[in-house]
């Protein structure tokens, strides 16, 4: 019996709809990759000046959709691996099988976008974390859970780490790389404006894929997590009960909510640089940033849930309508 994709009844229309709305604001965030050379700055973590209203834009890309959409469309992920296995397991299926060729598929498309691109491939990390989630699919709700709680702890924990770097240590660091970055940003440009293809793609290997796949142990931590309160809330049925859960989504909204929105202040504060911190500006910026996106997302699906349950609804009824007319 060969597995055939979902008909549109069986779909969870409303997960569609979100999904999509994810994807637009990570296009959004990633408009700055595909027309500048944003990367060797995020390489050497040299903040990337902007000037009149490109940087209102930045700045509103910052604050409210930077870190915020990647972490509903993880979430998703790991939602529908828990719903893709439950209903691969209920016809039978070999479900572990049938995720793992997807995956497998996924990590092939993602490496040939990544090496023959662009950098900013994200379908790659997308795969190993899909690959790990057959390790978590059959534990406890609980277990997933803490394990989504404390692999994002983890991660702030070391993005905290270079705090306690020494000034010292740190400003020699950054007077390092702002040579470095210099050098690079010229070669970088002259390969990008004058190279051929094989001879770019050849620079690329060095320059862009090595360090991306080099930062892949520490940049799936956050993604990683995302799949696992997805799954969670896969396990516990959450998606196909949201009228009867209101009170526990707006309990979950209104201290995310909060969080959220304070973290969001203290960020604009960064990067407006009322508050300043020295050496550690930026990264106190990625740090708040990436915060600000986890509360947020917790803070952003109910609604989005709810309203699209009202639209699809609404157009249910308009739909009947007009047929009740015809007839």
């Amino acid at each position: 019996m060969n597995p055939s994709p979902l008909p549109l009844n069986e779909r969870l229309v409303v997960l569609d709809i979100i999904r999509g709305i994810a994807l637009l604001g990570i296009f959004l965030v990633n408009i700055p990759a595909f027309a500048s050379p944003i990367f060797i700055f995020q390489l050497y973590d040299i903040p990337y000046e902007y000037k009149g209203m490109d940087a209102y834009i930045d700045l509103f890309l910052l604050l409210f959709v930077q870190g915020k959409f990647f972490t509903i469309f993880s979430f998703l992920f790991g939602l529908g691996c828990g719903i893709f296995l439950h209903r691969a397991e209920e016809k039978h299926y070999f479900a572990a099988a049938l995720w793992s060729r997807r995956m497998a598929s996924l990590l092939l498309i993602g490496l040939f976008h990544l090496v023959f691109f662009w950098y900013g491939d994200i379908l790659h990390v997308y795969a190993i974390g899909g690959f790990l989630m057959l390790f978590f699919y059959n534990r406890k709700t609980k277990t997933i859970l803490l394990w989504a709680i404390g692999l994002l702890c983890f991660f702030y924990l070391l993005a905290c780490m270079q705090f306690f770097t020494p000034a010292h240590v740190l400003q020699e660091a950054q007077r390092e790389y702002k040579v470095l970055h210099e050098h690079a940003l010229t070669q970088y440009l002259s390969t990008y404006r004058q190279a051929d293809y094989l001879s770019c793609l050849f620079y690329r290997l060095n320059v862009e894929v090595v360090p991306m796949l080099l930062n892949l142990p520490f940049s799936i931590f956050p993604v990683f997590s995302m799949f696992l309160f997805g799954l969670y809330t896969a396990k516990k049925g959450l998606v196909h009960t949201i009228e009867q859960n209101r009170s526990f989504f707006k309990k979950i909204q209104l201290i995310t909510g909060a969080a959220g929105f304070t973290l969001t202040i203290i960020l604009a504060i960064l990067k407006l640089e009322i508050l300043k911190y020295g050496l550690y500006q930026q990264a106190a910026i990625h740090l708040f940033t990436s915060l600000s996106g986890i509360f947020l997302c917790f803070f952003i699906l109910p609604p989005y849930c709810y309203s699209c349950n009202f639209l699809l609804t609404l157009r249910c009824w308009v739909f009947l309508s007009i047929v009740e007319q015809w007839h």
